[in-house]
């Protein structure tokens, strides 16, 4: 019952300030919306309620946040991981770090394509790693670099290429954000989202 488990998770977030379960009650409750605003107002919720530099047991509870913007605007993710590192515990770095040098790359990468340095931008794509912190499936993964290296591969190569790329990617990773990029690759060679489903489907 959804109404209920809302119910239940509101009332832990009251009564458990402090233990990171509420935050991961409403974690699963984001997952479940489809809009990515309402979603998103969540998640910054979340890290308001949970400051991932308060406790190590609340960091990943940031991910969420940081995820939505490596995919929508990968210059908020900067920010986010810049504003954590700067408030966390010295003993947090190590794992903040990593999460503020893979969002530098693709807002670097992002900012190249926009002068139209194609090469450049794939080549910072092909050296960056995703932190394993995101690589599960609930957040961003490696999306963010194949969303970006679409775009980049579009400009210097045309959207067949970019819609290669991102078939490439979805069989080795389901992702929503993926999907969606496809189509959009799609409408520009005339691939219905149906054609596209198809085209997946026979190259896994």
């Amino acid at each position: 019952d959804p109404a209920r488990f809302h119910a239940l998770a509101e009332e832990m977030v009251t009564e458990f300030p402090n233990d990171p379960e509420g935050g991961v009650a409403l974690t699963r409750i984001a997952l479940e919306v489809q809009d990515r605003a309402e979603r998103m107002a969540i998640y910054q919720r979340i890290r308001t309620l949970y400051p991932p530099s308060k406790d190590k047991r609340f960091a990943d509870l940031s991910l969420g946040l940081y995820s939505e913007y490596l995919i929508s605007d990968p210059s908020k993710a900067v920010e986010t991981a810049q504003e954590t590192l700067r408030a966390a515990d010295p003993q947090l770095r190590g794992y903040y770090e990593p999460l503020l040098t893979y969002s530098q790359s693709i807002a670097q990468a992002r900012e190249l394509i926009t002068q139209s340095n194609f090469a450049e931008a794939l080549a910072i794509l092909d050296r960056v790693k995703a932190p394993p912190s995101i690589l599960s499936p609930y957040f961003a993964g490696n999306a963010p670099v194949e969303i970006v290296r679409a775009d980049a591969l579009a400009g210097s190569e045309g959207p067949k290429k970019a819609y290669d790329s991102l078939l490439e990617a979805l069989v080795r990773a389901p992702n929503t954000d993926l999907e969606q990029k496809l189509e959009e690759y799609g409408s520009k060679l005339g691939i219905t989202p149906e054609q596209a489903n198809n085209d997946l489907w026979n190259s896994r």
